[in-house]
């Protein structure tokens, strides 16, 4: 006689993945000195909060996404461009050029500039 297979209920293995990705991506953005906040939007689609530790009078950086995937992307793609030119900004005040573009996304981009600003003890 053959087995009989039972339906199996839909996987839940996307909450756990999507909530590891949060922990990355706040434990990313820490490193650099900001704080990531998601919301839900009402009636639907979540919000964004980038905010930089200690500039509470500063306007933090606000987006809207229809879902929790979209703003994970989101925050991550506003924070790196963000981060990219805060560090451009701080090599070349420090009297520094930065180093060549070869990378191939701007996620290595601001792991570079992030390694030259820290080796040359720039502040940023």
């Amino acid at each position: 006689m053959g087995r009989s297979v039972l339906p199996r209920a839909p996987a839940t293995i996307g909450r756990v993945a999507l909530t590891d990705s949060v922990s990355r991506l706040r434990g990313r953005l820490a490193r650099h000195g900001y704080h990531v906040f998601l919301r839900p939007g009402r009636p639907s689609g979540w919000w964004v909060v980038l905010r930089r530790v200690g500039e509470d009078d500063a306007t933090p950086l606000e987006v809207r996404a229809e879902t929790r995937e979209e703003a994970l992307a989101l925050a991550e793609r506003f924070f790196v461009t963000r981060r990219i030119g805060e560090l451009d900004e701080s090599i070349r005040a420090a009297g520094h050029t930065p180093p060549v573009w070869d990378q191939a996304s701007q996620s290595d981009r601001l792991d570079v500039l992030a390694d030259f600003a820290r080796d040359r003890r720039i502040a940023v």
